[in-house]
């Protein structure tokens, strides 16, 4: 029983680790040029003001899931 439990939570973590690679594989390769776009207006237009709305602006791009 223990076993199995053990394979269970190994499969899982895979799958995890399989969904996260998809989501970075996912934003970096085909939205890597809009994203980058987007950075540079956003950085352009708040320039030393930046690091103010950093963390909300990069909450509302969803790149809270890692921070």
């Amino acid at each position: 029983m223990e076993k199995g439990v053990g394979l269970r939570l190994k499969e899982e973590d895979e799958v995890g680790f399989y969904l996260v690679f998809l989501w970075f594989s996912f934003f970096y390769e085909v939205n890597f040029m809009y994203f980058q776009i987007l950075y540079g207006v956003v950085f352009h237009f708040l320039s030393f003001r930046f690091y103010v709305f950093e963390d909300s602006l990069w909450c509302s791009l969803g790149v809270c899931f890692f921070t």
